[in-house]
């Protein structure tokens, strides 16, 4: 596929083809990963989803705080 770059202020850009963003489920806003390899560029989407697992493995005696007080029950808390 062929693209065309064109200066956007004082960069310049790509226009990715609705085929593409569609496929990769890519929409405005979305975060993308570039590579230079060489004489390649590589565009890769950024799956920074975040799930609790790996969320909890980062959880250590360092960073682990105190368990914090909110004061007595207010509705059908247990």
């Amino acid at each position: 596929m062929e693209l065309i770059v064109r200066k956007w202020g004082n960069s310049l850009g790509i226009r990715l083809p609705r085929t593409v963003t569609n496929s990769l489920k890519i929409q405005d806003g979305a975060t993308l990963d570039l590579k230079l390899i060489d004489d390649t560029i590589s565009i890769k989407k950024n799956d920074n989803s975040l799930n609790l697992k790996d969320l909890l493995s980062k959880i250590n005696k360092e960073n682990l705080h105190e368990e914090y007080n909110f004061g007595d029950s207010v509705g059908l808390e247990e």
